[in-house]
């Protein structure tokens, strides 16, 4: 069971989510609940039953848990990233949209997160807006809301 967990294979109930944002940073306090929390878990044998995932996390986990936790460093998100994002969704939805769209969609988004231009290479500053206009784009086109929603709504 224990390997299990360690290899990621088992099969979690509930998955709790605590993401350590930009624009809001954990306190000390938190972090200390953070690491309680995650040793809770790991003591009590319950890691088949709640996954914890911790998301920009720089806080201190006790070197006995590093065998149950997987860590995984993330890549900037790029402008390719966010093209192929919508060419697979649009695609998913059966409303598919050429490359020049996905173009002008990334651009969109890349200008509403104040970058000049927009470079397939270049990471994207993923504000919490562009997030959200990214989502709400996404979301829109499974409900195949509006007949020519192509383009993302910034609020």
């Amino acid at each position: 069971m224990r390997e299990e967990r360690r290899n990621g294979r088992a099969h979690s109930a509930h998955w709790l989510v605590l993401d350590d944002s930009e624009s809001v940073r954990f306190t000390e306090p938190a972090l200390r609940a953070v690491a309680e929390l995650v040793t809770a878990v790991v003591e009590e044998e319950m890691a088949d039953q709640l996954r914890i995932v911790l998301l920009a996390y720089d806080g201190w986990l006790s070197a006995d848990l590093h065998p149950y936790v997987s860590w995984e460093d993330l890549e900037p998100i790029r402008g390719k990233d966010l093209h192929d994002y919508f060419i697979a969704v649009a695609e998913d939805t059966g409303r598919p949209i050429d490359a020049e769209q996905a173009d002008r969609l990334v651009a969109d988004m890349a200008g509403q997160a104040g970058e000049g231009g927009f470079s397939p290479d270049a990471p994207l500053r993923m504000t919490e807006e562009v997030q959200r206009a990214a989502a709400c784009w996404a979301r829109d086109r499974y409900a195949k809301c509006g007949e020519n929603d192509d383009r993302p709504q910034f609020a």
